[in-house]
């Protein structure tokens, strides 16, 4: 059975041509957490920002499922940014602002006193007006030490953070400065030369400066001490909080209970008594879960066929299917003795069928998928150009993937591939254990190869598992999936760049390290979009990443709660707004 109904794919809006927006709204709906358009996900659609809206009663509990584990608390570190801890960790951490669903930014009133204002252009500076309401939860104001903290934990900069590995250095690695010019006024200035042309939607501060400090590191003056606080916020369960929700109690990569934050400065507060997030690994154990009153929703990674096709029968409960924030690909570890070979790469890469991975999986549920062509930007986009078509990777042409080869030396002999007298292989395929469409996905990849006679093992990755083993580079070929929000310019120092952790395939190239360091030398996002393409470009022909698919999603909740919906604006998901969240009132 195929289900059509779905969300337009959501354009990426440029932020800086979009600054009309930003003064709309806050971060919330209103003040009792409305939006007033109805309830049920039926007109997700066309109300993609207020679907499922209503008034909430008082209390209660949810339980939310997420797909699946994490493996420590500190999200600006290599090894624990992972989408789920960052759901798991939504609504402790202060935000400037947030994407809506319809991609659009709004700035938060709930932390900031203002609109954040660009001082300069050369030098990039802007500043934030914090409200003087805007306190952690032991009333302790939120400051310029939570910017800095922020700035040197990804400056990737040993002065400011010994042996630290963060999750990206975009960012932090662009700052000369972060100040207090007045009381509650932060300024943060660029290096010179650097520009952040999404400086709008940057992500600023998470964890709290001071009780970094409390715990006994010194860290704005001892960059080994900074270090130390990273270990100690990614060993020690966050019991402090600058948003809507506060952990009461937690397992690491199983379950979070969440209660409310009663130092919360922001206008719309959380109706929930409790709101436990717990890892759910299995998609198929959702249904019976919400059924039987154990679950009360979930916005799943994994989009298995039956249960999108058995939601609409289930009684009391509301669905929704779409395109998701994220997108899956095949990456290839360049350090593997054989794969270090780029002929070889590429004739894997062409070896593998897409289309027929994409049908054989997403399209048994959907009559709409969308093959990726671009690493980064959607069809939809208005910075999209096709990076693979031309390059024939993705194309499952087995003779040319031959040619391939017969042209770079190796032979296929008794059905193994061989160069030099040697068998290639055998190579480990790794993906996700109990995500099944990527099972499939990888089975297909395993009989594609086996036509140029290399030798495929499937190795499945733990559900808490996946940071570590791609940290480590614990494969030599792996499917996995990214996701993000409509902002790209720090993508390709992350995925790409020769020095980054995130860089998980490994790859070192000169040219497409000095083409990067372009994406974030404007203001004008349209320009840095035209140079982040020509860096995919380079990317394409280094042949050691291959887009899949633009991954369908699907959210369910209980037809007892109000203002749950979801977004693909957002790797939070639906647990974007949870803060609205809330029974139905009556």
């Amino acid at each position: 059975m195929l289900l059509s109904r779905k969300r337009p794919l959501t354009t990426l809006i440029p932020v800086l041509g979009a600054a009309a927006l930003l003064v709309l709204a806050s971060c919330a709906g209103s003040e009792d957490g409305t939006s007033g358009t109805g309830r049920g996900l039926a007109d997700c659609a066309a109300n993609v920002n207020a679907c499922n809206s209503g008034d909430r009663a008082d209390g209660g509990e949810m339980v939310w499922a997420i797909s699946n584990g994490w493996e420590e608390w500190n999200n600006t570190t290599s090894s624990g940014n992972s989408v789920y801890l960052n759901q798991i960790l939504h609504g402790v951490f202060p935000l400037t602002g947030r994407f809506q669903p319809d991609a659009t930014w709004q700035w938060s009133r709930d932390l900031l006193v203002e609109e954040p204002k660009l001082l300069s252009e050369d030098p990039q500076s802007w500043q934030y007006k914090i409200r003087p309401e805007a306190v952690w939860d032991d009333g302790t104001p939120i400051g310029v030490d939570d910017f800095t903290w922020y700035w040197y934990a990804l400056s990737g900069d040993a002065s400011l953070c010994t042996e630290c590995s963060p999750a990206a250095t975009t960012y932090g690695g662009q700052i000369a400065s972060i100040t207090e010019t007045e009381k509650g006024t932060v300024t943060i200035t660029l290096k010179d030369g650097e520009k952040n042309p999404e400086w709008r939607t940057a992500t600023a501060l998470s964890y709290p400066a001071h009780v970094a400090a409390t715990a006994g590191h010194d860290w704005k003056n001892d960059p080994a001490q900074m270090a130390a606080s990273m270990k100690y916020f990614a060993e020690t369960v966050p019991a402090w909080s600058g948003g809507p929700y506060r952990i009461d109690t937690a397992v690491v990569g199983e379950q979070v209970v969440k209660v409310p934050n009663e130092k919360w400065y922001g206008a719309v507060k959380p109706t929930l008594d409790k709101l436990i997030v717990k890892v759910v690994a299995d998609p198929r154990s959702l249904l019976p879960g919400i059924e039987n009153g154990e679950l009360q929703g979930s916005a799943p990674a994994a989009l298995d066929a039956d249960v999108a096709e058995q939601a609409g029968g289930v009684q009391g409960l509301y669905s929704d299917l779409a395109t998701g924030p994220s997108w899956e690909h095949v990456d290839i570890n360049v350090h593997n003795k054989w794969l270090s070979d780029l002929q070889l790469r590429t004739a894997i890469l062409t070896a593998i069928n897409v289309d027929d991975i994409n049908a054989r999986t997403y399209g048994q549920v959907t009559d709409q998928v969308e093959r990726r062509l671009n690493h980064l930007f959607k069809a939809t986009s208005p910075y999209f150009t096709d990076q693979i078509t031309a390059s024939g990777q993705g194309s499952g042409d087995i003779e040319k993937a031959k040619a391939i080869l017969t042209a770079a030396g190796y032979s296929i002999v008794d059905g193994k591939l061989t160069k030099d007298g040697e068998n290639v292989g055998p190579l480990r395929l790794r993906s996700l254990d109990g995500h099944p469409m990527r099972q499939i996905s990888v089975e297909l990849i395993q009989s594609y190869l086996a036509e140029l006679g290399i030798e495929i093992t499937l190795d499945p990755i733990a559900a808490d598992k996946l940071g570590s083993a791609l940290a480590e580079r614990d494969f030599d070929i792996v499917l996995f999936g990214w996701s993000g929000t409509p902002e790209f310019s720090t993508a390709p120092k992350q995925f790409w760049g020769s020095a980054s952790a995130s860089n998980f395939g490994g790859n070192e190239n000169k040219t497409i390290d000095e083409l990067i360091a372009t994406v974030r030398q404007t203001v004008d996002p349209a320009e840095a979009a035209a140079r982040t393409n020509e860096v995919i470009a380079k990317v394409v022909g280094d042949a050691y990443i291959l887009p899949l698919v633009t991954t369908p999603s699907i959210v369910l909740v209980s037809d007892k709660y109000v203002n749950v919906r979801d977004t693909s604006a957002s790797p939070l998901r639906a647990l974007y707004n949870h803060e609205e969240w809330g029974l139905a009132a009556q």
